[in-house]
């Protein structure tokens, strides 16, 4: 005995041109009412490429990609993410190969192309080279003086202890140091125990601005 079961389903106009055409026989889908009068709409305002279909350059989604008859949706439908909803059998490598010309491209022009001069700070390896146009407000001319007003000054070379010896050596054999000033010295450039000269560098760097005073003959 043959049973007969009824489904109701709600389908797309893309889903049920696919779900004919497969009960066809035929690889060309079967055209509705609906997608007559979105045709006849289409045509006034659309490129039509050879072989591809229609291509509708006033719809664009998310990522600047018209709607593409080939791929795309017969009800001109997005997803979340605001892209085109694809067409029921077609892969997603298809539409994204059907997508490639037009993504990130202004409606009739040419794909936006990022100057080799002007490129984000910070880019991955391999980008070109930041260019700032001479002038720009907030940064220096090419070639400006270290010190510029609104810019930090260098940093100091690092001082070693050799440094720090070489130079008292030469203070002493120039008259400019002698034993009494030693303490006093010290005091100022505050080391309390002369063996952290051997691993505090910016202690050594005190020191070293304290022998400069004194070579000076501004120490007091």
């Amino acid at each position: 005995m043959t049973k007969k079961l009824t489904l109701t389903i709600e389908i797309s106009d893309g889903e049920y041109e696919a779900l004919i055409s497969r009960f066809s026989g035929t690889d060309r889908p079967v055209s509705t009412g609906a997608d007559a009068s979105s045709s006849t709409e289409t045509a006034t305002t659309a490129t039509t490429a050879s072989g591809s279909g229609t291509v509708d350059m006033t719809a664009l989604d998310v990522n600047g990609v018209p709607w593409l008859e080939s791929v795309h949706a017969g009800t001109k439908a997005k997803i979340g993410d605001g892209s085109w909803r694809g067409k029921v059998g077609v892969s997603k490598e298809q539409r994204a190969a059907a997508e490639a010309p037009y993504r990130n491209k202004p409606a009739g022009g040419e794909a936006f192309q990022v100057p080799a001069s002007i490129v984000t700070p910070g880019a991955a390896p391999g980008s070109a080279p930041v260019t700032i146009p001479a002038g720009l407000p907030g940064f220096p001319p090419a070639g400006a003086p270290v010190g510029l007003p609104g810019f930090p000054p260098a940093a100091p070379p690092p001082v070693s202890y050799d440094q720090i010896a070489a130079r008292y050596g030469e203070l002493a054999a120039a008259g400019k140091v002698t034993a009494e000033m030693v303490p006093i010295i010290y005091q100022r450039a505050g080391v309390s125990d002369v063996a952290e000269l051997m691993t505090n560098e910016s202690l050594r760097r005190k020191l070293m601005d304290v022998f400069e005073t004194v070579a000076a003959g501004t120490f007091a």
